[in-house]
């Protein structure tokens, strides 16, 4: 993990953490999380989770976005500013995608006429709109995007997770925690399929075995 967050000051990169129930995953990536942001003050570390029976589209990006709008919050005003004004094209299309950024101003500033089209290009607009943010934060500070249990996650997940790397911001490493599937459900399968055919994105898996108390505790040192 350590590795692909310098190597992806070069190009985004993709971890996924694979292990199966109650193995430890989320105590790794916890772990790892709190030392890092240690050692990387400025680090914007957006965590979100994939729950098996919520049916909302873009279910692994909703606690992501939330940890995005609560770190530009912590900002000083100046500064979140220079970084949220001008949104670019489409913002309002992703705000109706994600009702939690009207916590940021200028989000809740926007007027409702950008929205006219069909559902499919709002998406495609909003989805851009997203990767343009996204690269405003990495060209200031590293992003580390994690994602729990996205076995559980969804098609437009997946599409979209595509769109933000497909934009090749420097500075992002995605780590996905996820079980070990026979048959991939959506999320893992439409982006395996994406990543595949997308080899600027370096992608490499970690596998985890249990852990036992002793090595947990490792974790936080």
């Amino acid at each position: 993990l350590d590795g692909a967050l310098d190597d992806a000051a070069t190009a985004p990169r993709v971890v996924r953490v694979v292990g199966g129930a109650g193995v430890g995953k989320s105590t790794l990536l916890s772990a790892w999380r709190r030392r890092v942001e240690r050692a990387h003050p400025a680090l914007w570390t957006l965590r979100g989770r994939c729950f098996e029976h919520e049916h909302t589209p873009y279910k692994a990006l909703d606690g992501v976005i939330d940890a995005l709008v609560a770190r530009a919050l912590e900002l000083p005003d100046e500064t979140r500013s220079a970084m949220f004004d001008a949104l670019p094209r489409g913002a309002a299309a992703l705000r109706r995608m994600f009702p939690v950024l009207r916590g940021i101003d200028a989000f809740a500033a926007l007027p409702d006429d950008d929205l006219a089209g069909d559902a499919k290009r709002l998406q495609e607009r909003a989805l851009d709109a997203l990767a343009s943010l996204l690269g405003r934060v990495t060209a200031v500070a590293p992003v580390v995007m994690i994602i729990d249990d996205a076995h559980w996650g969804d098609g437009d997940s997946a599409r979209a997770l595509a769109t933000l790397l497909a934009a090749g911001a420097k500075g992002l490493l995605v780590v996905l925690s996820q079980r070990p599937v026979t048959a991939p459900t959506a999320f893992p399968a439409e982006l395996a399929t994406w990543l595949d055919h997308n080899t600027a994105v370096q992608t490499s898996t970690l596998p985890l075995d249990p852990l036992d108390d002793a090595a947990a505790a490792r974790m936080d040192t």
